[in-house]
């Protein structure tokens, strides 16, 4: 090129999404913080259902509302909480029954012992077109695909040996 004169380079619209990826996607999308391997009970609540499991040693047992042997499901369970990202926070926060928080379809709970609570979450309602939930984690309400939420079992026959 001759001197005055500007070059123009063509970038191909990938590299310019990889390198202009937004801020959001950088910050860690992760919702709950917590420790896997101090996990010994999680508290499920469903409309009128409670179900509680323990840990004992590395095996995890339905307690409630009746004793069952579950094989993996403590495992998959934290596993599914820890790797749980959402996708939005929702600013300013929604009404808590437009937001379906008021009668949640579900709260699950991660205990570190019978007084202390590692996390919580609190699962609001399904927005369809966009397939995500408005959960709830601390005070802060978020978006989450429904991916996400669709592998925690909050009926009875998920619990059961398959």
């Amino acid at each position: 090129s001759r001197p005055g004169e500007s070059t123009v380079f063509s970038i191909s619209k990938e590299v310019v999404n990889k390198l202009f990826r937004s801020l959001h996607d950088l910050r860690n999308k992760k919702l709950l913080q917590f420790e896997s391997d101090e996990v010994t009970k999680i508290l499920i609540k469903a409309s009128d259902k409670l179900f509680e499991l323990k840990k004992k040693g590395s095996e995890w047992h339905l307690e409630k509302p009746e004793k069952i042997k579950t094989k993996h499901i403590g495992h998959d369970l934290i596993w599914t909480l820890k790797g749980l990202e959402f996708n939005s926070i929702v600013t300013p926060p929604l009404p808590e029954n437009l937001a379906g928080l008021n009668a949640p379809l579900f709260t699950i709970s991660l205990w570190k012992n019978e007084l202390e609570e590692v996390a919580a979450l609190k699962v609001g309602k399904l927005f369809d077109p966009e397939q995500e939930y408005i959960v709830q984690a601390g005070n802060q309400q978020y978006r989450v695909k429904n991916k996400f939420i669709e592998p925690i079992p909050f009926d009875l026959e998920k619990f059961m040996p398959q």
